[in-house]
């Protein structure tokens, strides 16, 4: 991400990019939020509407579209600590596509003393979980 940084501007336009273009084919979302630790969000914050930005790339719309930015804001929130800045923690979340399959998913969210950044890659298939 910090070499594509210097392509796209900034880290944000960064995320933005990767996540439409660099793997159409695979799930690939992008959370742009306030800080997820409850401990740390400003008072201004929304939980209604906790995402700055979703981006989600073309095979993730397609099969997991369905997910809101509240239950995606949500997982994030499971794993993050409450540092200042750097990184926030990352996790293997299972979400379910549109047909209710469950896929796992690498997160990983970053915390630039302004907004937290969270990229989420589909990794494979998951086991169906009686």
């Amino acid at each position: 991400m910090q070499q594509l940084k210097r392509t796209f501007g900034n880290i944000t336009s960064t995320l933005w990019h990767f996540v439409e273009q660099a793997h159409c084919n695979r799930p690939m979302v992008g959370l742009v939020t306030g800080h997820p630790n409850y401990t740390r969000r400003r008072a201004d914050f929304d939980p209604v509407n906790p995402c700055r930005y979703t981006v989600q790339s073309p095979a993730f719309a397609a099969r997991f579209g369905h997910l809101s930015e509240i239950a995606l804001f949500q997982y994030v929130t499971q794993y993050c600590g409450a540092q200042r800045g750097g990184m926030l923690g990352t996790d293997e979340v299972i979400l379910r596509d549109a047909a209710g399959e469950p896929h796992l998913f690498h997160f990983e969210t970053f915390f630039n003393s302004y907004e937290a950044l969270t990229l989420g890659v589909w990794q494979r298939p998951a086991p169906a979980i009686a």
